[in-house]
């Protein structure tokens, strides 16, 4: 947003124009909304000093809850699946609530329903609303519900100062917006109509998020006739000649009889060709496909050697390549990445939830574990109340590797501290004494042994880094937890419950949902790695080589029978795309979004038994 900013301020100065971008509104959505209720909170139900929960607090807010939301219904009542993890009903009750939000629902229609699959997430989004309001928070789905709530109910001494103030509104990604933001911005906007909006409906990702592809599609619509100018703009500056042919074939339906019409003849597409600026020559062959005969090591052998080709010829770094998969959490992509580092390809993917896997992280786990034996004691409890957990393994490993580190002459000194503070720790029951530090104090001591230091030292410019990223994310998750658990210092009367919370609820969670390592969001592909990302990941980025993968996916339903009838008959609008297309129309989307990254070489990754329609777009 920094960068936005700055090249706002330029353009201004370039042009002698005069004007105070702190009075602006320039942010996202959730941004500006958030201003909005800072600004008039004295008409919000917020107190001072509200807390705002990322996705994140907002996931773990329900797991350290999920009992009293069972209470009011089983979490497979709408799921289908009796046996999950407390993070996958976690994520299920984010997910109804946040699309709730997100389509301004009202939960007591939903809770005077008949059906008991309808009056659940009435029930759940009431209960969480109400726990909301008593402990003072806001997530980013209620920040916008909130803010409109704002707006509309107070037309005199909010609405309407803002509307004079905010005389023309700009959005970019337009295709990227939901039912919530379309309706705050035309609540916003006053009698003049001053609005722009950019976007491209073929690059529509964010559907589980609650975006809408009806509102840029519809977007001329809501004027009268010749209110609205549309203008297209269909010159493609990044990709070769060759790549752009290849992804408008891909999307016009000319090879596979694709269409973007429904029953009734409504085309759900802006329809464009795109082209390349006059003069850009074509390589010789923009769009290649590297695909295994056999089996996946075959498949690892034609990539490897792919790459090696590449570096030998073409690249000057690593970073030039990227790896673009529908996700990078599969098997089959962590297989990959670790067969390339085994020899000598470092890869950069921060979302395949490698971070439990890193040997730093493993021993801080370890280190956390041997500084308190007490845990022995409750994992016996645990066990004989509900039985084993599968995350016990990953403990054990942890702790064998500390204890064969610290077994080291080397680390004599490390040992010694760690007997020392065990010894603290244990006396508390004698002396019914709270120490003077919490779990965090204790991770910062452990990093001044070399152990862990020798991965802090700045040597040069091109070592890894991803090392000294995963500890200061460690730092992060512990400080979270005590402000979470509301953990000072470490007490004698709640040790155990402390330890518990940590191991057995937090750890847990994090490794049951999957961990991301650190991702520098001002650098997504660093020196001297491959990058392997998701194809959402990838949206708006451009890369000399691009590598697309996943290509045995196949279109995916993305909606149930409680989908169909809550946006039938509790949505603020009407179906706009037939349901049953969605899957395919979001699958054409998606890999054109993928396509599109590519500037000077795409390339189709694929195993041979699997190719389907690619073979017939690339020999």
């Amino acid at each position: 947003m920094g960068e936005l900013v700055a090249r706002i301020a330029r353009q201004l100065l370039a042009r002698d124009i005069v004007a105070n971008i702190d009075e602006m509104y320039i942010g996202t959505f959730h941004s500006i909304c958030l201003r909005f209720l800072e600004d008039y909170r004295e008409f919000t139900r917020l107190k001072k000093n509200f807390t705002i929960m990322d996705q994140f607090d907002q996931t773990y807010f329900f797991f350290q809850r999920l009992r009293t939301f069972e209470e009011i219904a089983p979490i497979s009542l709408l799921t289908g699946k009796e046996l999950m993890s407390r993070w996958n009903k976690a994520s299920a009750l984010c997910g109804w609530v946040n699309k709730l939000s997100e389509e301004l629902v009202d939960p007591d229609a939903l809770c005077k329903d008949d059906d008991e699959a309808i009056k659940a997430p009435g029930h759940w989004y009431k209960l969480y609303l109400r726990l909301l309001e008593e402990e003072n928070l806001l997530d980013f789905s209620v920040i916008q519900s909130e803010a409109l709530r704002l707006l509309e109910q107070n037309p005199d001494v909010v609405l309407a100062p803002l509307q004079a103030k905010l005389r023309y509104l700009m959005v970019d990604e337009y295709q990227d917006t939901n039912t919530v933001q379309e309706r705050l911005l035309f609540t916003l906007l006053n009698g003049d109509k001053n609005i722009c909006v950019v976007g491209d409906d073929d690059q529509g990702l964010y559907r589980f998020r609650g975006a809408t592809i009806r509102n840029i599609l519809e977007f001329p619509d809501r004027f009268q006739p010749e209110e609205c100018a549309v203008y297209s703009l269909n010159v493609n500056y990044r990709s070769d000649p060759g790549i752009i042919d290849f992804y408008n074939i891909w999307m016009d339906g000319s090879l596979d009889g694709f269409s973007w019409q429904g029953e009734d003849k409504t085309s759900f597409r802006y329809p464009k060709t795109i082209v390349p600026p006059d003069g850009k020559t074509c390589f010789a062959q923009p769009v290649v496909r590297v695909s295994g005969k056999a089996g996946e090591n075959d498949w690892h052998e034609e990539v490897l050697a792919f790459l090696l080709h590449m570096r030998a010829h073409k690249l000057e770094d690593w970073n030039q390549v990227a790896f673009l998969f529908r996700s990078v959490r599969g098997p089959k992509v962590k297989a990959l990445a670790r067969f390339l580092e085994e020899h000598d390809i470092p890869v950069y993917a921060p979302r395949s939830d490698l971070y439990f896997e890193r040997e730093e992280v493993r021993l801080l786990i370890g280190l956390l574990l041997f500084l308190f034996p007490v845990f022995k004691e409750i994992r016996a409890e645990w066990a004989a109340r509900f039985g084993t957990l599968d995350i016990w393994e990953l403990y054990d490993d942890c702790l064998r590797l500390v204890v064969h580190h610290l077994r080291q002459p080397e680390n004599r000194e490390l040992l010694e501290w760690c007997r020392h503070r065990v010894h603290e720790i244990q006396s508390m029951s004698l002396t019914n004494r709270p120490l003077d530090f919490g779990f965090s104090v204790l991770f910062y001591q452990l990093l001044q042994f070399p152990l862990l230091a020798r991965w802090m030292e700045v040597k040069d410019s091109k070592r890894d880094e991803r090392p000294a990223r995963n500890i200061a994310i460690f730092s992060q998750l512990l400080v979270k937890f005590e402000y979470l658990h509301h953990i000072q210092v470490l007490h004698p009367d709640y040790l155990k419950k402390n330890v518990s919370d940590l191991f057995h609820h937090f750890l847990r969670y994090l490794v049951d949902g999957g961990m991301a390592e650190f991702e520098d969001a001002e650098d997504s592909t660093p020196s001297g790695a491959v990058a392997f990302m998701t194809i959402h990941q990838a949206k708006g980025l451009e890369f000399p080589v691009t590598v697309v993968g996943s290509l045995n996916a196949v279109p995916r339903k993305q909606y149930t029978e409680l989908d169909g009838i809550l946006q039938d008959r509790f949505f603020g609008r009407k179906p706009f795309e037939p349901l049953d297309a969605i899957k395919a129309f979001d699958f054409k989307r998606l890999y054109y979004t993928a396509f599109s990254r590519a500037k000077n070489l795409l390339a189709l990754v694929v195993q041979s038994h699997v190719m389907r329609v690619w073979k017939y777009l690339i020999t």
